[in-house]
């Protein structure tokens, strides 16, 4: 199949390369290291955000069909095998360590107080290495920008024997880095304990066909296991047995499940959503691909806020002007030149942003809620359109068997056949139908075979006759003749907001043995929060794979205006296109296997902490069952987007101010330091106090609700 690409352009020794898998995939180290290993390529230029690669080369040895050839012929699950092969280099450097050099770089200033030894000047050009390392980086690619002013800064505050002017500025920089390394440290920090209560569980295949579960650690290469429906794919093998359709996003990206087959590669990490398959064991724990791009994407560079680089693009523009006005004041020494360029308009976005996010983040953190990236906290304030799910997501997500109605056998035998159809099922309804069949001590009936319908039902081989329990598409979709007394059953159900399914024999003549009816009541907090999201003109969407009556039922019951019933996983997914399309900035709400498509394709996918593996791998905000915890995060994510806004303001206002006053020759170097480090400082103080005030008041309002 190919990836897709184009090459944007080709000289001599040097072409680009231009891909969307270079901006889904955003791993610097082993995008360049897998490229340095063709023949001929010396230097890799990698630029996520912009999709590119530039590849420079000898021409002597480099063979460009070879290299184009990599791409036409290699799958996405291919080449995510290659990366998860290179080494990822040397460790993530802990930020925390030059911040507490430079640090405790302050203990000699005091201890020296008014020295003119060599040393302190000495010392900070040391703990500067970092800074100077970005502005060589910056000139190496021709660029103009704030590390370069940072290093002129610096190196002229040494010049005009203003050395702690200098630490204090690099301290500041340090800090910055520091605070944002913490925002990514906290959310990989909050989604492994996400994950580290969820099942895990193998189903080891043994020869004369039975099946034992077993710890995924206890397997190795070789081994045969089975995954059902709606399970997580522990290991990485081939399918040696039955066909099934896998969601490859948590890998991917792809919302469409893809088809697997007899010889197909399966990886860990990924979903089996329709199907089953043995598969042959050949990688487990952390040699699987999933892990090996896990450990990756934790050294890769977390996307920034659009509205953080509009300020430091903003910042950028800056520098030429005010490198210019600093070579003008060289005619008044070191020192006036030195308090020009000690003004730049990047510090201090470099610090407030990390920190306002890093406030925000733990804020909603203490509440176990967490928002796997900055960039998302931003796209959630500027939703207008929230698509919910229904079951578990606006109800309780804990069905009740509410009836069982019989046709041409007792009860007991109807419940036995349905439970024994939906074991090992992870779906709410599945897992109601077998503890009810637990309560009642009622024995399961192996189940030789099944196969499972995403949205629709299942059916299998029990005690060799062939049955099937599903909803009423799926009886259309099999098209099993339902008599008139049964349809009016099913919409005196649907009326009393009851959902209907259907068991049936499939052996000839195929006929209806019996309905199994559940509830699901919605959530007690469902209604208010519906109301205030409305306050807050946001438009409102049911989005359902139940039948027509109850999602009327439930959206009347809520307050929802608009609905859609019998929608099947890729039919939300089309949905959430369709409003995108539309113009609209789109969050879908679900918690659900059959959500995972939607979740993925809108603008901010939203689960909760109790669903399933899948939905938490993909969404960008993890909640708790509270509905509540939707209107808290929302509120936030406006507030903070507020919040920079009027911060950036500020940070421009003082450093334009002090540039002027430096020019005309008012301030020194020390007060220039004072200004525009204390500036920052300030403006940090303020983001906290924003941020208190904020929290004290959503606390009220909280223990309120």
């Amino acid at each position: 199949m190919g990836l897709p690409y184009t090459l944007t352009r080709l000289s001599r020794g040097k072409l680009e390369i231009s891909s969307p898998v270079f901006t889904k995939w955003k791993l610097n180290g082993p995008w360049v290291e897998l490229l340095k290993s063709f023949p001929g390529i010396f230097k890799v230029n990698y630029y996520p955000n912009k999709g590119k690669i530039i590849v420079y080369y000898n021409e002597s040895n480099f063979d460009l069909i070879d290299f184009l050839n990599f791409f036409e012929q290699e799958t996405e699950e291919g080449i995510l095998e290659k990366l998860s092969k290179v080494s990822p280099g040397a460790k993530r450097e802990d930020k925390s360590t030059w911040l507490k050099r430079v640090s405790l770089g302050f203990v000699p200033y005091l201890m020296m107080k008014g020295s003119s030894s060599w040393f302190l000047p000495a010392l900070t050009v040391m703990l500067s290495f970092p800074v100077f390392k970005k502005g060589l980086s910056s000139l190496k690619e021709r660029n103009l920008d704030v590390h370069v002013l940072d290093s002129l800064a610096l190196v002229l505050s040494i010049l005009a024997k203003q050395p702690l002017s200098a630490h204090f500025m690099v301290w500041l920089l340090a800090l910055g880095d520091y605070l944002e390394d913490l925002v990514e440290k906290k959310a990989e920090a909050r989604l492994k304990a996400l994950f580290d209560h969820k099942e895990n569980i193998a189903y080891l295949y043994i020869e004369d066909g039975k099946i034992v579960e077993v710890s995924p650690e206890s397997l190795k290469p070789g081994d045969k296991v089975v995954v059902y429906s709606g399970r997580k794919i522990l290991i990485d093998g081939k399918v040696c047995e039955g066909e099934a359709l896998v969601n490859q996003s948590s890998l991917t990206g792809e919302s469409k499940p893809v088809h697997k087959k007899p010889g197909d590669k399966v990886y860990a990490g990924t979903v089996l959503v329709e199907g089953k398959i043995i598969v042959e064991v050949e990688k487990t724990g952390e040699e699987t691909v999933f892990a090996g791009i896990v450990r990756l994407i934790e050294e890769g560079i977390k996307e920034p806020l659009r509205l953080q680089k509009k300020a430091e693009q903003e910042a950028n523009r800056f520098v030429a002007p005010t490198l210019l006005l600093g070579i003008i004041s060289l005619n008044g020494g070191f020192k006036k030149a030195s308090s020009v360029l000690t003004f730049d308009f990047y510090t201090g976005v470099h610090f407030i942003t990390p920190l306002t996010v890093l406030t925000s983040a733990t804020f909603l953190a203490k509440r176990n809620i967490l928002m796997k990236s900055g960039a998302k906290f931003e796209k959630l304030a500027e939703i207008d359109t929230v698509v919910f799910d229904k079951t578990g997501t606006l109800t309780l997500g804990s069905p009740k068997i509410a009836d069982i109605v019989c046709f041409d056998c007792t009860e007991e035998r109807l419940l036995q056949l349905a439970a024994s159809l939906e074991q090992r099922i992870q779906h709410p309804v599945a897992q109601a139908i077998t503890s009810l069949a637990e309560e009642k001590n009622i024995p399961l009936i192996p189940r030789l075979s099944s196969n499972y319908f995403l949205g629709l039902g299942i059916e299998g081989i029990l005690e060799n006759k062939k049955y099937a329990l599903g909803s009423t598409k799926f009886v259309l979709k099999k098209r099993i003749k339902v008599s008139p007394e049964i349809r009016e059953l099913v919409e005196k159900f649907h009326s009393e907001g009851k959902s209907v399914l259907y068991l049936i024999e499939e052996e000839k003549p195929r006929h209806i043995k019996g309905l199994l009816t559940f509830i699901d009541p919605p959530k007690p907090e469902a209604r208010d929060v519906i109301e205030t999201l409305k306050e807050k003109k946001l438009d409102l969407i049911l989005c359902t794979g139940d039948n027509e009556q109850v999602a009327m039922y439930l959206s009347k019951k809520l307050g929802i205006d608009t609905y859609f019933a019998r929608m099947l996983p890729q039919e939300k997914a089309e949905l959430v296109k369709r409003l995108k399309k539309e113009g609209r900035v789109i969050a879908f709400v679900g918690d659900g296997l059959n959500d995972s498509p939607a979740l993925t394709l809108a603008d901010v996918g939203i689960t909760f902490a109790q669903g399933a593996e899948v939905a938490l791998e993909v969404a960008d905000l993890v909640l708790t069952p509270n509905l509540w915890d939707l209107v808290l995060s929302y509120d936030l994510s406006v507030a903070l987007r507020d919040r920079l806004t009027r911060l950036y303001f500020y940070n421009n206002l003082i450093n334009g101010l002090g540039l002027v006053l430096s020019v005309l020759g008012l301030i020194n170097p020390a007060l220039s330091t004072l200004l525009n480090n204390g500036g920052t400082l300030g403006l940090g103080l303020m983001a906290l106090r924003d941020f208190v005030l904020s929290e004290n008041k959503s606390s009220r309002r909280t223990n309120h609700e």
